[in-house]
């Protein structure tokens, strides 16, 4: 029995699985294999923070009395505000018909669930238990709580976004296009009732005096552009996509332009929207706005806001992007990093700065002048293993499934009715990769679907042997299908084609290029 996968056969027989899967590990790239050899281990760190967490709660972290919401909610806000703002601009193209902005719509939904998923993780390992978040959510419902919403719709938007995938992946063009619209509507509930989260405490006034839902949809399109413009200004590297999944010339001269105007306009709404807001607060008669705009300031919190925040974060990209003459690779990748930085920063800085200062006494909690935090080895190690977990998935994805946006892509698969029918041959990638794989030029097959069956060594077809056998997946032979296609000397298309060099030589091997 077989899976589809992408158009991808996987076998669920525990032999066969295994073997298709050491085939295609020894088949990786090197540059690839340390990479996610790297990505493996900040998984691994992660595991070893939430082994340590489990048992003994909130005594590994560095939170206080004072301060209860630490770096690990901080990295719940911007993981889960970043998978918003990538949902946001892939709606650009696919509900709004932009067309720039249409080829990042299958990276950007892979890229939502990963740091979704990564930002479940950690709020989970932050309430002590992962199992409280079935409890609080599911089995105690509050419509009362805007926290409970959160997580209500939160878990809306995953399913919306597998909805959307599958649409995608399948080529059912209408699934895609509903699910990108329901994932639009979550995607700016979600931010903003988690903006509102924080400003219903009223006790903490520099949160419940300022836009806190406006702040995170505005941070959320700044983060989102980021990511995708980290992703698009290095995914046509050497290595990182399988042959004939990688990222065209057309998309990418495209994307990039679109990315880079729409970065420097969320970075400038960002950066008003701070200056405002620190003139309120700075302004304001509540004694805990008033200190905690001067923490960021003057106080302990100034080095974070001004050099890392602002200056990194802010500045400095939008001078990037400013700078006239430089193709837009060169100015995209150190600016969406850059911002990246700022607003992870920012997290931590606008979390800290609603705990920090002294607050009002409705919250039973003072601390003079300022309250002290710093996040624990097990925090960090969470954090660093929520990283790893985004990269981990996206870099997955990126090799296993073609995320490309090519004209009429998924026509095929749909057309096929549920077969074991793929893409053209160039889109599936096992091409030499095995004895047991046929080869053929996939311009011979370039109009023409494949079928892809398990076969034996030999050519024979595993479907008629009983299991278990001895088997690896491969294309069956061109002239298993059509036996005239592989004596003619005419492509599908009818163009001249000379069999000895298109359809009977093997495929070039995959680049060995350096990842980044």
């Amino acid at each position: 029995m077989t899976l589809q996968v992408a158009g991808h056969p996987l076998s669920l027989h525990p032999r066969l699985a295994w073997s298709t899967v050491r085939v295609e590990v020894v088949s990786l790239p090197s540059p690839l294999k340390r990479w996610l050899g790297f990505l493996g281990a900040l998984v691994a760190i992660g595991a070893v923070g939430a082994v340590l967490t489990i048992p003994p709660g909130d005594e590994v972290f560095g939170t206080t009395p004072t301060i209860e919401w630490g770096v690990l909610i901080a990295s719940y806000v911007f993981l889960v505000v970043t998978t918003s703002g990538l949902c946001l601009v892939s709606a650009l193209g696919q509900v709004f018909g932009v067309e720039a902005f249409k080829p990042v719509a299958k990276r950007a939904v892979v890229l939502a669930l990963a740091f979704l998923l990564a930002g479940f993780a950690v709020i989970g390992l932050d309430l002590h238990y992962p199992i409280r978040l079935v409890f609080g959510v599911v089995l105690s419902p509050s419509p009362t709580s805007a926290m409970w919403w959160m997580g209500v719709l939160y878990c809306i938007y995953m399913v919306f976004l597998l909805v959307e995938l599958f649409g995608m992946l399948a080529g059912f063009e209408r699934i895609a296009k509903v699910g990108s619209a329901l994932c639009l509507v979550t995607a700016i509930a979600a931010p903003s009732t988690l903006g509102a989260v924080f400003g219903v405490l009223v006790s903490r006034s520099f949160w419940s005096e300022s836009l806190v839902p406006v702040y995170m949809l505005l941070t959320a399109i700044l983060s989102g552009t980021a990511i995708l413009g980290i992703v698009f200004s290095m995914i046509d590297r050497p290595g990182i996509a399988r042959p004939g999944h990688e990222h065209s010339a057309a998309e990418h001269a495209a994307v990039l332009p679109a990315i880079r105007r729409l970065l420097a306009l969320a970075i400038g709404l960002v950066l008003a929207y701070t200056t405002w807001e620190m003139a309120v607060a700075v302004a304001s008669g509540a004694p805990a706005a008033h200190g905690a705009a001067m923490a960021q300031l003057t106080g302990p919190l100034s080095v974070h806001f001004w050099l890392l925040k602002v200056g990194i974060g802010l500045v400095a990209p939008l001078a990037l992007l400013a700078l006239p003459g430089l193709i837009d690779r060169t100015v995209v990748l150190p600016a969406a990093c850059l911002a990246m930085v700022g607003m992870f920063v920012d997290r931590i800085a606008f979390v800290s700065a609603g705990q920090i200062a002294p607050p009002s006494v409705a919250s039973g909690v003072a601390s003079a002048p300022y309250a002290a935090y710093s996040p624990s080895l097990v925090e960090i190690a969470i954090v660093v293993g929520a990283v790893g977990l985004v990269g981990l998935i996206y870099t997955l994805a990126e090799r296993f499934l073609d995320l490309s946006e090519r004209e009429g892509h998924g026509a095929t698969a749909q057309a096929a009715g549920g077969g074991i029918v793929a893409t053209p041959l160039a889109r599936l990638g096992f091409v030499g990769r095995h004895p047991a794989f046929a080869t053929v030029a996939p311009e011979a097959m370039a109009a023409q679907p494949t079928v892809v069956e398990p076969i034996v060594a030999d050519g024979t077809a595993a479907s008629t042997l009983p299991e278990p056998f001895e088997a690896a997946f491969a294309l069956t032979p061109i002239d298993a299908l059509d036996p005239a296609l592989a004596t003619s000397d005419a492509t599908p298309d009818g163009a001249p084609c000379d069999n000895a060099q298109a359809g009977n030589q093997p495929a070039p091997a995959e680049p060995e290029g350096a990842l980044p």
